[in-house]
């Protein structure tokens, strides 16, 4: 079996660098301002997705750092496809737009949704997304949501992430830490 770094490695061999400082310069206008549910300003979450994307899983290529940056904007802020697609084309902008939630979506049909996806990182970066969601949402204070979350990943993430045994094993030393520890 191929380790979690290798595979990183070969799937993110190119690295350029050139939409990555962009996209860090408009999300962060995107959302100025905003704090998420623990009190924090909302470009910390974008900050650790990426530290994990980077730091953790070893991703260094350009726009899956650029789509990762942006993953939030449509659905959380007032920017449109249209506006992505015209600040970064159309790449960036579908992968961003496949990782966008959509109001009332069933989160299995919105997983399968980017697991069937042509841009085959993209589970990649939600998984990201997920782990950094559960290692700052005990901060929230709200036990119903840290429960709900909990059963959430549990129950849908996993599935996916045994497709990536590290993404996998930390998604589960998270869950242990929130609903048993």
């Amino acid at each position: 079996m191929i380790k979690d770094e290798e595979f990183f490695k070969d799937l993110f061999s190119w690295h350029d660098q050139e939409d990555f400082p962009r996209a860090m310069d408009f999300v962060r206008d995107a959302h100025a301002g905003q704090i998420r549910d623990e009190g924090t300003p909302y470009i910390e979450h974008i900050e650790g997705v990426l530290k994990i994307l980077k730091d953790e899983f070893h991703v260094r290529a350009d726009t899956a750092l650029s789509v990762a940056a942006l993953h939030d904007v449509i659905e959380d802020t007032s920017v449109t496809y249209e506006d992505l697609k015209n600040a970064f084309g159309p790449v960036i902008a579908d992968a961003v737009l496949t990782l966008t939630k959509k109001d009332g979506q069933d989160t299995k049909a919105y997983l399968d949704n980017i697991s069937n996806s042509d841009i085959s990182w993209l589970m990649i970066i939600k998984l990201a997304d997920r782990l950094h969601n559960l290692r700052t949402i005990k901060r929230t204070g709200n036990p119903e949501k840290i429960m709900r979350k909990c059963q959430e990943t549990k129950e849908y993430y996993m599935s996916y992430a045994k497709a990536y045994p590290d993404i996998e094993r930390k998604l589960m030393n998270e869950l242990r830490v929130l609903c048993y520890g």
